[in-house]
């Protein structure tokens, strides 16, 4: 008798009750589901300019302080000063990835802060990620980015020898230069308005470096903000702009 009636009655009673709470938890995950995130602006390209307005950033003992200075659409800007000097500080302000503790960074005058900016800026550094595969899906982060168009970036930039089967664990396959041809690729198959580059030309030859220079500075719509230790004059030439820095503050534009 309690094998036939009693246990399937408290078996089914057991059901009842685990079927009421889950009842509850899917009616709470569907009103926490119909909450309609905030919207926030994107922000994918500019027309004019992209100003920063008495800019400061502050951590352990480094000071950024009022930045104040105007990139312009299509321009190209270098970035130059010693180690420690805020560079790098400076290119992530812009690029979103810290935020200002005073001061605005507007483009088209409306501020970042209130901005999705993803899509506007494309950052390369110098530890770029690299899969373990070939080229082409390092190039378009396996079809994330325009691959119609990577062919014939990988033409214009002489980096045929990207075009490996097989790139190793994080890379090991190929050298620091090639890396670098990854990342800038990579960018430039992004779409982006605006190229921030945290020493894009290292561990790369001078014949890459002016080869480089010569399409990317060609590219009228594209601004590229860049960091860079390299004071070869030739090199540098192609700026439209160079920025000075030393102990978180601007001391020259020129």
């Amino acid at each position: 008798f309690i094998d036939v009636l009693i246990i399937p009655i408290r078996d089914a009673s057991f059901l009842v009750v685990n079927y009421k709470a889950a009842g509850e938890l899917k009616k709470k995950a569907e009103d926490m589901i119909a909450v309609e995130p905030a919207y926030i602006p994107e922000i994918g390209s500019f027309r004019n300019a992209i100003v920063l307005r008495n800019v400061c950033y502050s951590y352990k003992d480094f000071d950024l302080k009022d930045v104040s200075l105007t990139f312009e659409k299509g321009k190209k800007y270098a970035i130059t000063g010693k180690s420690g000097s805020g560079k790098s500080t400076l290119l992530k302000l812009i690029g979103g990835q810290l935020t200002p503790q005073k001061g605005n960074i507007l483009i088209d005058k409306k501020d970042i802060a209130n901005c999705d900016t993803e899509t506007l800026f494309a950052y390369i550094n110098q530890s770029a990620i690299i899969f373990d595969a070939g080229g082409l899906d390092n190039v378009t982060v396996f079809g994330s980015y325009d691959e119609d168009g990577a062919g014939a970036l990988v033409e214009s930039l002489d980096a045929g020898e990207l075009l490996k089967d097989d790139f190793g664990e994080s890379g090991d396959k190929i050298s620091g230069g090639e890396k670098n041809k990854i990342a800038l690729l990579r960018a430039l198959c992004k779409h982006s308005s605006v190229l921030l580059c945290d020493e894009m030309f290292a561990a790369l030859d001078k014949k890459s470096k002016k080869r480089i220079s010569e399409f990317l500075f060609a590219l009228k719509d594209l601004t590229i903000i860049s960091i860079t230790h390299d004071i070869d004059e030739d090199l540098l030439g192609f700026y439209d702009v160079i920025i000075t820095m030393d102990k978180g503050r601007v001391v020259n534009c020129r």
